[in-house]
Order: structure tokens, then sequence, then C-alpha cells
């Protein structure tokens, strides 16, 4: 094959790729459009003759602006529509939000309604139980009849018994007695012991008498050696019989010493009644004497001293300000009141304590006594209800609204003051008493809280109230103190609650709690022996026990006193033998000389004296071992001895229990003799009725305030939601409003929106037929530059002959020749395009790249600037692999 019939395969095989290539970049178009893009692409294909590139190009661009128009007019659209939708959106909210308001207001009015329907109902039942204690009779007349016959029965009966009681208790101690003597005596030694004694008395005073015979016959043998041994052998009796009871006196001596000891040792740790005094001034200064500290129970004062000096001025008397104080060191072991409960039995203290304390003043000032009674307890019970049911603060209980607990001003609501004063009154009436007045103090806690107080901490509490009311009561003109030395007050009632005051609370850490004393005496008709009073002592009485626990015990004590008369004793017992000693020392020395001076007498008398001394002595001796021994009580002596002496005791209490049970009975008796004697009686009592009254009474108070509370929450409720509901069917109308008019704009732009897709769509295949007109003339013109580049390529001189190889042969015949193109192609396409500036069209196909950009469909730029390019580069690629073979060859 020559050189032309190799070029012109080469052109023709580029230019069936380039066709091919552009071919394939029409193959991308709207379902809808494809026969349209089909006739608009023949006609652009066929139209490459007609127009130059620089038309093609500017026909693209004029396209783009059109096509982005379109994007623009649809993007707007959509905002539009979306802004619109989102005022319909919030308005259908505000008209859901106006019409919840609106039907929470009816709820609520709904409610209201029917809590005051409920407030109605509680009111009428308040109302009806006031009118029943109101109408309800203060006294109710009691006829009392007289005694049966069979009460008369029984209590003669009752004497009897009692009388009879104490008989039999009378003989069982007779009989313990009698036992107790017959054992005691059946074992006692007091006669043997006498006659072991007198016996060994004969046997000394006969050993006497032995030894100066002894003596006087050993004086005649030899009188000096005789009267010196006699001498020497005294005064060593002498002074052994001194030194044995001075050494029992110094071991007497020891052991008062130890029990002394003891008892100094025990009686260090003994509390001191605390007392109040002078602290120069200051409230609670760091350096106060223990004195003025309560620590335990035992250290609690049982008397009220005044803590100050000077006279009753308020002024004057606080610069000197020393009230007792509890403080915990570590020794207060008395009960805890845990978290804030009081027990029964904690309250009869305190009470007991506070009434024991202002009677030691009444008493120092020659004023009667006080008592708290069974009666007053109740009254006080309705006191401390109505302060905890009411949430009373720090004030009198009058100071209150009876009904609600509201504070009251005693000038502004002098009414509302009758009132809660004539509630009183008729609580303290139905227990027999009118209310002279109330004192009122206030336990704070001042230590630490920790979950409970202690009784000696309460108690040092109502120390310093009491110790207030009496001697530190200049700024309230002294009421206090004038109301408990009342002389006609005889009883009172105390009252304990938990401080309701928010500012004592919030001062006072803790447990802290109002303190009442109601000040009472007996209504008319009634007299003191008319009611059922309390112990007064249980709190000093406590005290009292505290304080013996400390300090010595009673075996300590026992232990001290026994030492010291053992110690006596053993002091009186040497001064005794001394004397004795040196008395019989005198008579040995003066024996013994009259012995030695009576040396010449016949010795033969004086051994018979000496004989007969001995016998004598002898006998004396067996007669003292012939004494009794002492008798040992058997086992069976010894139970019946303890069986007797317990009998003894339990017979001795009963004839005391018995005499009071006799003189208890003879006293019941007594009482029935003369109601039996007076017949029936009719007298006034307190209506029994009136209490459940009453109750009845606060138990609606409570109901109605409770219900008006919820009342006034729910009309306040009401009131915030008419408030939210004021604007709502404004809301509603405005909303409707703008729902009616963005609607049909929503709709108008919805349709609109249609036809500019539409019409985006129409002018972005417009777009893509003119680039693909434009794309075409492009692979025109590189295939003509290409064909007239190779064209200038012919060399000088052709060989004669054409030798082909194998591969050669290959590469030019039928298929081979197709193969071998392809092959060039494949290895040498990029290469071609990189460097073939004459036939890349930058600005083209750049503005091709970014008017495809703006098409919906991103396949479409994707496909015809791979297909352009890939045309292109297969094209040159194909003619410059020809020319390469061309090259080889020549």
């Amino acid at each position: 094959m020559n050189k032309n019939t190799t070029k012109a395969l080469g052109l023709a095989t580029a230019t069936a790729v380039l066709a091919g290539g552009v071919a394939a970049t029409n193959t991308v178009a709207h379902a809808d459009d494809v026969k349209e893009s089909a006739q608009s692409t023949t006609a652009d294909q066929t139209s490459t003759a007609t127009q130059t590139k620089e038309q093609a190009q500017a026909a693209v661009d004029a396209q783009q602006k059109v096509v982005d128009t379109d994007q623009a007019a649809v993007n707007a659209n959509t905002t539009d529509t979306s802004s619109k939708q989102a005022a319909i959106d919030g308005a259908n909210s505000q008209i859901k939000t106006a019409n919840d308001n609106k039907q929470k207001v009816a709820d609520d009015t709904k409610a209201v309604a029917d809590q005051q329907k409920v407030v109605d109902q509680a009111t009428t039942n308040k109302d009806a139980a006031q009118k029943a204690v109101d109408e309800a009779p203060k006294t109710v007349s009691v006829v009392t009849p007289k005694p049966t016959d069979q009460q008369m029965a029984d209590g003669q009966k009752a004497v009897t018994d009692a009388t009879d009681a104490q008989k039999q208790a009378n003989t069982d101690v007779e009989n313990a007695n009698k036992t107790i003597a017959d054992v005691k005596a059946a074992t006692d030694n007091t006669q043997r012991d006498a006659d072991r004694a007198a016996a060994q008395q004969k046997v000394d005073d006969q050993q006497k008498v032995v030894d100066q015979a002894k003596a006087a016959v050993d004086a005649a043998a030899d009188p000096d050696a005789a009267y010196n041994k006699a001498v020497s052998d005294a005064q060593t009796a002498h002074d052994n019989t001194i030194k044995t009871a001075t050494d029992a006196q110094s071991q007497a001596q020891r052991a008062a010493d130890a029990a002394d000891a003891a008892v100094t040792n025990a009686n260090k740790d003994v509390p001191r009644q605390a007392q109040g005094g002078d602290d120069k001034g200051s409230f609670y200064p760091s350096d106060w004497p223990s004195t003025m500290f309560v620590h335990n129970l035992a250290e609690l004062p049982t008397t009220v001293n005044d803590p100050f000096t000077g006279g009753d001025d308020a002024a004057t008397r606080q610069t000197i300000h020393a009230m007792l104080y509890y403080q915990d060191n570590g020794t207060d072991t008395s009960e805890h009141v845990i978290n804030g409960q009081i027990t029964e039995a904690q309250f009869n203290t305190l009470q007991s304590y506070f009434i024991s304390l202002v009677n030691g003043y009444r008493t120092a000032h020659g004023l009667g006594t006080i008592s708290a009674t069974t009666e007053g307890k109740a009254f006080s019970d309705y006191i401390t209800n109505l302060r905890n049911s009411l949430n009373m603060g720090y004030n009198h209980t009058d100071m209150f609204d009876i009904h609600t607990g509201a504070p009251l001003d005693f000038n502004k609501d002098r009414a509302k003051v009758t009132e809660s004063d004539h509630a009183i009154e008729t609580a303290a009436n139905q227990s027999g008493f009118h209310n002279s007045s109330e004192v009122q103090g206030l336990l704070q806690q001042s230590t630490a809280n920790v979950g409970y107080r202690t009784m000696a901490d309460l108690m040092t509490g109502v120390y310093q109230v009491v110790s207030s009311m009496l001697y530190d009561d200049g700024m309230a003109i002294w009421g206090h103190r004038t109301a408990l030395s009342d002389p006609d007050i005889k009883f009172a009632a105390l009252t304990i609650n938990p401080t309701h005051d928010a500012d004592s609370n919030k001062l006072y850490k803790g447990y802290n709690y109002d303190i009442q004393l109601e000040t009472l005496t007996p209504v008319n008709g009634k007299s003191v022996s008319d009611f059922h009073t309390l112990d007064n002592n249980i709190a000093f009485n406590l005290i009292n026990t505290t304080r013996a626990t400390y300090g010595a015990s009673a075996d300590q004590l026992k232990a001290q006193t026994d030492a010291h008369t053992a110690l006596d004793a053993a002091k009186q017992h040497v001064t005794d033998v001394t004397n004795s000693a040196d008395a019989t020392l005198a008579s040995a020395k003066a024996d013994a000389l009259q012995v030695k001076n009576a040396a010449g007498t016949n010795i033969d008398t004086l051994k018979g004296t000496l004989a007969t001394a001995q016998s004598t002595l002898t006998n004396l001796q067996s007669a003292l071992a012939a004494v009794p021994a002492d008798i040992v009580p058997t086992d069976e002596q010894k139970k019946t001895l303890a069986d007797a002496e317990a009998a003894l005791t339990d017979a001795q209490n009963r004839v005391t229990s018995s005499a009071a049970d006799l003189q208890k009975a003879q006293a019941a008796l007594q009482k029935l003799t003369d109601d039996y004697n007076a017949g029936d009686q009719a007298h006034d009592v307190a209506n029994p009725d009136l209490p459940g009254l009453q109750a009845s009474l606060q138990k609606a108070t409570d109901a109605l305030t409770a219900e008006n509370q919820k009342l006034q929450d729910l009309q306040n409720r009401l009131a915030a939601d008419q408030d939210a509901a004021k604007t709502a069917d404004a809301d509603i109308a405005s909303a409707n409003e703008t729902v009616a008019k963005t609607t049909p704009e929503v709709t108008a732009l919805q349709a609109q929106l249609v036809d500019l897709q539409k019409k985006l769509a129409t002018d972005t295949d417009d777009l893509k037929a003119k680039q693909q007109l434009l794309a075409n003339i492009v692979a025109a013109d590189a295939a003509k530059q290409a064909s007239d580049q190779a064209q200038t390529q012919t060399p000088a001189q052709e060989p004669a002959t054409t030798q082909t190889t194998p591969s050669d042969q290959s590469s030019v015949n039928g298929d081979g020749q197709a193969n071998q193109v392809a092959a060039q192609v494949g290895a040498t396409a990029a290469p071609a395009v990189q460097t073939t500036s004459d036939v890349v069209v930058p600005d083209s196909l750049s503005r091709i790249a970014k008017s495809q950009s703006a098409l919906p469909e991103t396949g479409v730029k994707a496909t015809n600037n791979g297909a352009v390019a890939g045309s292109i580069a297969l094209a040159l690629a194909g003619f410059f692999g020809v020319t390469t073979i061309y090259r080889k060859k020549h």
C-alpha cells in the first residue's frame, strides 16, 4: 500500500471514529422529548456546514442565559411558596393555641363553679357546727340519786373486808415473829458463850494465883533473881499488850484512810447546781464560770435566782445580763426528744418544772402555790391543737383569728380579738376554769441540730423562760411577773407547740417551740378540791434522783462510817489497854517485891500453896473444856428462818396497805351514808356533749379553710388563663384571614411552578441541542485540520518495493487492519490529545462545561463533556496512529 493509500485509510478511520463519537454524544434526553431531540440533532448535524463555530458558541451562550433565567424563576417560586406556606402553618398553630386557651378558660370556669359549690357546702357545714356549739348549753343539770341498798351493802362489805385483811395481816406478823424467835432460840449460843467466858475468866484468875505461888517458891530459893525475873516478865507482857492494841489501831487507821479516799475520789465529779451570776455586761462571754452553764439534769437549779443587780428598771437591768445557758460537754445522759416529738411523760416533766420554779418564787413572796390538773390538760390540749392547726406564729393565742389563724392587730381588729378571747374562755369554762392570763416564751435550740434535743436542754430553756419572766421583764412592763404573781390563781396549764414563726426558725436552727402557761381560777361554784391535781414534783424528783447517781455510793459511805467507827474503837482500846497494862505492871512489881520481902517464909508451906493452886487450876481448866460447843444452824433451820423473815416483810406491808384500804373504805362508806341520808341531789355539770361539738366545729372550720384555699388557687389559675386568652378571638380572626388570603396565593404559585418547570425542561433541551451542534462543529474543524496537516507531510522519495512482515500484514488486511489501528489508538490516544494543541478547544469546552453545570440533569453534563472529549481524542489517536505506522515503514 502506498503512502497515499495509508494516509487515506487513516483519515477514513479518524472520520469514522469521530462520527461515531459525535453520534454517541446525543444519547441523553428527556423521555418525553426523544423524538423532538432526535429531530433537533439531525438538523444540527446537517447544519454543520452552514454555521461557524463562533455562531454555534453564541447560540449556546444565549440559550444558557435562558435556562439560567428559568432556573431562577423556579427557585424564586419555590422560596415564595415556602414562605407563604410557613405563614399558613403559623396561622394554623396560632388558631390551635388560641382555641386551647379558650378551652382552658372554659375548664377553669367550670372548676371554679364546682369548687364554689364545695365551699358553699363547707360554709353551710361550718355554720351548722357553729350554731350547734352556740346553742348547746354550757352546763347541764344532773341528778345524782342516793345510793341504793346494794351500794350501801357493798360499802359496808368493803369496810368489813378491809378490817378482816388488816386483822389477818397483824396475825401473820405475829406468827412470823414467833417462828423467827423459835428458830433463833433453837440456834442461840448466847448462854454457852457466857458460860465459856465465865469459865475462861476463872482459869485466867487461877493462873495468876498459880504464877504468884510459883514466884513465891522461886523467891524463897533466890529472892533477888525471882524478883528481877518477875519484873522483867511483867514489863514484857505490858509492852506486848500495848503493842497489840496500837497495831490494831494502825490497821484501823489505814482502813479509814482508804475509805475516805474512795469517797473523796467519787465525790470529785458531783455536779454543782448551776447558778446565775454577773457576766460583766457581755451576753454570752467565753469566760463564764462553770456554774453559769447547765450540762446535765443534776446541774439544773430547783429555785429561780435573780441574775441581775439593781432595781426593776429595764434599762438598768439589761446592762448586767447573765442567764443560765445549756452547754453539751458530754455528761448529759437525759432523754432525747426525737425530731421535735415531745412524749406525754416528757411534757409532764417540763410542765412540773415550770410550775415548781414559779411556786418557789411565789412561796418566797408569801403567795400560795399553783398546780397542774387533769382538767387543765384538756384545756392545754385545746390551745396546742388550735395553734398547730392554724399555724399561729410567736404571739399570744388571742392575737390570731380563731377561724383562719391570721395575725390580728389589737387596735384595728378589736372585734376579732374579742371573738378569739371568747372562744378561749369558752374552752377553759368547759374544763371548769376561768383563763386569767397567758404568758409566753420561746424554747429555741442554740446547739447544733443533730436530730434531737435533750431533756436537760429543754429544761434549761424552761428555766430561762421563767427567769426572764420573773427577773428580765422590764420591756414588757413586768406583765409576765404580774401574771405569775397573781394571788388569786390556783392552777396552771402548760402548752408546748412547734414554732410556726419563720423568723424564729430562721434565726434558731433545729427544733424550736412556743411555750405558753395558762393561769387559771375555778369557775363559780367550783372549789380547789373539785379538781384532780397532778404531781408538781416530777421534775425536782428527776433532778434529785440524777444527782444521787453521782458521787460516792451508799456502800462506799457505809464502808467509810464503819471504818471510822472501828478506828474510834481501836483508839479507845489502846487507851483502855494501856491503862490496864500499866496497872497490871504496877501490881506485878508490887507482888514481886512482896514475894521478895517474904522470902524467909517456910518454903514447904509455899510449895503446898503452889500445889493447891495448881490443882485448882487443873479443875477449872477441865470445867472450861466441858462447856458445850456453839450450835451450828441446820439447812432446814436456815430456810425456816429466811421464809419467816420474808413472810414478816410481806405481812408488815399488808398491815400498812390494809390500814390505808380500811381508811379509804371507811371514808367511802361515810360518803355513801351521807348521800343516802341526803337523798337525791341535783347539780350542774359541764355539758359532756360540748367538747365533741367543739371538735366538730374545729374540723368543719379546718375543712372550710382548706376548700377556700383550693377555690383561691383555682381562681388564680382562671385569672391567669383568662389573661392568656384575652386576644384569642382576635388571634383566630387574624390567623383565619392570613390562611384565607395566603392559601390561593400558594395554589397559584404551585400552578405557576408546573409551567416554569416545563419551560425550564424545554429550554434545557434546546441548550443541549445547541451544545451538540457546537460539538459537531468543533469535531469537524479538528478533523479537517488533521487532514490538512497529514497531506503536508509527504516524504522526498518512495521505495520501489514494499515488504510486509506478518505483523505488518495483519495491520492492513481485513480485521487485522482494524485491530492494529485500535491497538495503536489505545497506545497513543492520551499523548496525542495532550501534545496537539491545535485540536484542543479549551474555551468552547469550558463554556459547555459551565452551561451544563446549570442543568437539572447531572448526567447530561458528564455524557456530553465525556463524549465530545472522547470522540476528539479517539479520532486524533486513530489519525496519528496510522501516520506513525507509515513513518516506521518508510
